[in-house]
């Protein structure tokens, strides 16, 4: 979007679906190298999915899909539903307790390698609007508010945080496709 808006080169590394721990690969491969040697500016959004690997097959058992956003149990196999949700919250928990592992070292592997500042994204709420299942909503919310703390509370000098929870806050409808079960920002 600011490709010949700018004087400055923008390159996006992003990877749709990547995980903290696979970032951690990648820069541990060395395959970002060259660009952060040159880089002064890294903007990272990292961990959204070690999350959501964890929650979107909820989602998908209860039936929600872009088409149909309403919580219906007649067609939920919900054996297959409670085994997810008894797992969620130790799933969860194991997840962010990995972030925070991965977050160190990310952020020390980024100042090793970039003379550049670093940057790293606080997380919204995709699901803020989904009050038909509150207790989603709740607890992605809940989640989302334990990782944020970690990205808060590891910056030291590591990195600087660019608060977009903050920012997204009533406007995740409008500035997200998640009426298309796609968490991603829009254009807006």
């Amino acid at each position: 979007a600011l490709d010949g808006m700018t004087d400055f080169r923008l390159d996006n590394l992003a990877i749709d679906g990547q995980t903290s721990t696979e970032l951690l690969q990648r820069l541990n491969n060395g395959l970002y190298d060259e660009q952060l040697k040159h880089a002064d500016v890294v903007v990272l959004s990292i961990g959204g999915n070690d999350l959501l690997e964890n929650i979107y097959p909820i989602i998908s058992s209860l039936g929600i899909t872009a088409e149909n956003r309403e919580l219906n149990l007649s067609n939920v196999d919900i054996l297959l539903l409670l085994s997810q949700i008894s797992t969620l919250e130790e799933d969860l928990k194991t997840s962010l307790t990995q972030f925070e592992v991965n977050l160190k070292e990310i952020s020390t592997i980024l100042n090793d390698k970039t003379d550049g500042i670093v940057y790293i994204q606080t997380l919204y709420n995709p699901f803020e609007d989904f009050v038909d299942i509150s207790m989603v909503t709740e607890f992605t919310q809940s989640n989302l508010d334990k990782f944020n703390n970690i990205v808060r509370n590891n910056s030291a000098d590591s990195y600087k945080i660019i608060d977009v929870a903050a920012s997204f806050v009533g406007k995740c409808n409008s500035l997200t496709r998640i009426s298309e079960i796609d968490i991603h920002p829009n254009e807006a």
